[in-house]
């Protein structure tokens, strides 16, 4: 089966030495998350390596025989083609389009005090939104370079958590989940109470594969193109220990009727050495979230420019500023997610006024 090369407007979408680890992300509310379980928790990180690995294995190969840019639409339309390929596209493009809007929530829900009416956080989601627009539409031979700033910087974050749990317990502090449950070997055992947890640390894992989405970006020879798909390895790995770094932190410091708020990491933080590290890594976090939805908001840009191409979507999509910017897609896409904002702010919660007063 012959490999598929990009074409028109995406052959024009490539900057210099783009490598994929300014795509690389990491989700902190899965921290929180997963805390219910205990001990168990970071035996479901390890398990977790059951999804991830294999995930890696079939994306690196599909991306090394079949074509190393347009993910799983372009590798669904080679194998099967037709509908499937279609419905394949539009589901993730559409899966995209969610991420961005709870990854932008998420960021609020680290200033509770802040945004505590639906209207002022309405506006404080629109603003972020315009903030991820903006960068979007900067060439990516320019924010390549923040790009590549923003990959260190939710690791960062989450080894700083991590260590922040070890300096507790190096100072002489117990855990705050007591010993005898970490010396119970029951406790870090999956149990049918927590096995939910799996489904979170599924969710945490996913998005290896995004990419490969753009991976026309990245300039060179197939030689070069196979360098820089090894990225799935030492991302696999990194994101592996800034899970189990992050979760160990939060679990030895913060007692657990904290430990699965939203703002765990930064009550772990503030806790070991004081207001000034937490408000560090509490900017770190909300960064961390524009700057996740920056990278998502580029990479399903291009999975459109694909689409667009096929005319599964008007081909005034795939067009280029003259700094060789998808700005019609850029746009359409910050929309959509306005759109989203909206009916989630003001018609779901009409909507569900009006049927508890129908009952």
């Amino acid at each position: 089966m012959a490999r598929t090369e990009p074409s028109g407007s995406a052959s024009l979408l490539r900057s210099p030495r783009l490598e994929p680890w300014g795509v690389v992300t990491l989700f902190f509310t899965c921290i929180s998350g997963v805390q219910l379980a205990g001990p168990a928790t970071l035996l479901y990180w390890v398990l977790g390596l059951f999804f991830l690995i294999p995930m890696a294995v079939v994306v690196r190969w599909l991306s090394r025989w079949l074509s190393f840019y347009g993910g799983h639409y372009i590798w669904i339309k080679q194998i099967v083609g037709g509908r499937l390929a279609e419905l394949t596209g539009v589901c993730t493009w559409l899966f995209g389009m969610t991420i961005i809007v709870t990854t932008l929530q998420a960021a609020l829900l680290l200033l509770p005090a802040w945004f505590r009416s639906p209207l002022i956080s309405y506006g404080g989601e629109m603003c972020l939104l315009l903030v991820t627009t903006m960068l979007a539409l900067i060439p990516l031979h320019s924010l390549k370079h923040l790009l590549f700033a923003a990959a260190g910087l939710p690791v960062a974050t989450f080894f700083l958590v991590g260590l922040a749990g070890g300096w507790w317990l190096m100072q002489g502090h117990a855990p705050v989940i007591g010993l005898h449950i970490w010396q119970s070997w029951h406790a870090w055992l999956p149990s049918p109470r927590n096995i939910g947890i799996f489904g979170i640390v599924a969710w945490a894992f996913m998005g290896i594969d995004w990419p490969f989405i753009m991976g026309n970006e990245v300039r060179g020879d197939e030689v070069a193109r196979q360098r820089a798909g090894r990225f799935l390895w030492w991302g696999c790995a990194c994101i592996l220990l800034a899970y189990l770094a992050a979760t160990f932190g939060v679990m030895v410091v913060v007692p657990p009727e904290k430990a699965t708020s939203m703002t765990a990491m930064v009550i772990a933080t503030r806790t070991v050495w004081g207001p000034t590290c937490s408000n560090v890594v509490l900017v770190m976090l909300i960064l961390n979230q524009i700057a996740t939805s920056v990278v998502i908001l580029l990479i399903f840009s291009r999975l459109l420019i694909a689409m667009a191409q096929d005319r599964l979507f008007p081909f005034a999509l795939p067009r280029l500023s003259r700094h060789h910017v998808p700005l019609i897609g850029i746009v359409t896409q910050a929309l959509c997610c306005t759109l989203l904002f909206t009916v989630m702010a003001f018609l779901l919660p009409l909507l569900g006024y009006s049927l508890s007063a129908s009952l």
